[in-house]
C-alpha cells in the first residue's frame, strides 16, 4: 500500500468514526493556498477541523508525535480564509474537474 493509499485510508476511517459520533461532513481535502485540510466538519456547537495521521507501522514514530506545534499553527493559519469573523466561507467546488473556484 503506497503513502497515498495510506492515508487516503486514514482518512476515510476518521471520517466515519466522526460521522457515527454525529458530526456532518462540510469539505473534504479542502485546498487553500497555505494547504490542505483533511476534513472540515460540523458538529453541535462546533466547526471542526482534522488533520489525519495515519501510519502503517510505528518505524517513523506515533501519528500523534507528526502533528507538531508547527503543523497546527498551519492548520490554524489555513483555517482563517474559511472562518474569518465567525462565518463559513468556502469557494463553491467546479462539478466537471472537482477544483475549487
Amino acid at each position: 500500500m503506497s503513502n497515498r493509499e495510506t492515508g487516503m485510508l486514514g482518512e476515510s476511517i476518521a471520517l466515519r468514526y466522526l460521522v457515527d459520533k454525529g458530526y456532518e461532513v462540510v469539505e473534504r481535502n479542502y485546498r487553500t493556498r497555505y494547504g490542505e485540510i483533511d476534513l472540515i466538519l460540523r458538529g453541535a456547537q462546533a466547526l471542526v477541523f482534522v488533520e489525519v495521521k495515519a501510519r502503517r507501522g510505528t518505524g517513523f514514530g506515533d501519528p500523534l508525535e507528526a502533528v507538531t506545534p508547527g503543523k497546527q499553527a498551519r492548520v490554524r493559519s489555513m483555517r482563517r480564509p474559511i472562518w474569518p469573523n465567525g462565518g463559513l466561507h468556502l469557494r463553491r467546488r467546479s462539478r466537471r474537474s472537482g477544483s475549487m473556484r
